[in-house]
């Protein structure tokens, strides 16, 4: 038991976040094995479940008054900055977590601790990892708008299931898969170029928040 103790983590960066490997998905494509990342397609459930359509709820309940005393970009802005820090502490709390065990184990066992040795890559990831959540949430918020809640999550749970099959930088949803990080130098190489580019949809749909907000708005009154 020590021995196993010693030699590999009870949980960890990769066990949790890893995704679909890279070995993964060459044995998927010589055989046709899938090994389905169950923790870290859980971990894209839990944080939509636990997400819900706050910004619909507040628009179709109290919106229209709120909205006349706050202004639709101090609105939409204030919604915004609460789906970050929603994001922010629901990450944080399962990096402590992970940390957390990590630590007890090499304090019992001597083991060694993976996101300590290799701390730049850990806080990489996590960034990226909140960002990407926060544009999915964005999106999601904002699809929710216009199509209800369970469309824009059926769409946003494909595309993460389907980006195990695809490591293409592009495609965000890669981002959020650790080994994407530790096991190619393709996404630390491109750490700037990635991060300009997930700025860019962020802005692009908040942008588009205050314009369908506004439209939303509009149409209301002209209905009445």
């Amino acid at each position: 038991m020590n021995d196993l103790n010693t030699q590999m983590e009870w949980l960890s960066f990769e066990q949790f976040w890893d995704g679909f490997s890279e070995l993964d998905l060459k044995m998927f494509k010589q055989d046709g094995t899938l090994a389905t990342p169950y923790f870290w397609l859980i971990f894209q459930l839990l944080y939509f479940l636990s997400l819900r359509t706050f910004f619909t709820a507040d628009l179709t309940s109290s919106g229209g008054l709120i909205i006349i005393r706050t202004g639709t970009r101090k609105f939409v802005m204030s919604k915004v900055i609460s789906l970050l820090l929603y994001t922010t502490i629901y990450i944080a709390l399962f990096v402590f977590y992970i940390c957390f065990v990590s630590s007890i184990q090499h304090f019992l066992f001597d083991s060694s601790m993976s996101w300590k040795a290799n701390w730049e890559t850990s806080i990489i990831f996590c960034i990226f990892l909140i960002l990407v959540l926060f544009l999915e949430s964005l999106f999601y918020e904002l699809a929710s708008l216009m199509m209800g809640d369970i469309i824009p999550y059926i769409i946003l749970i494909s595309v993460n299931f389907l980006s195990i099959f695809s490591q293409n930088i592009v495609l965000v949803t890669n981002y959020t898969m650790f080994s994407r990080w530790s096991e190619t130098g393709l996404y630390s190489d491109n750490t700037l170029l990635m991060l300009t580019w997930v700025s860019s949809m962020i802005i692009l749909l908040v942008l588009l928040t205050l314009w369908l907000v506004k439209k939303i708005d509009f149409v209301y009154e002209k209905g009445e």
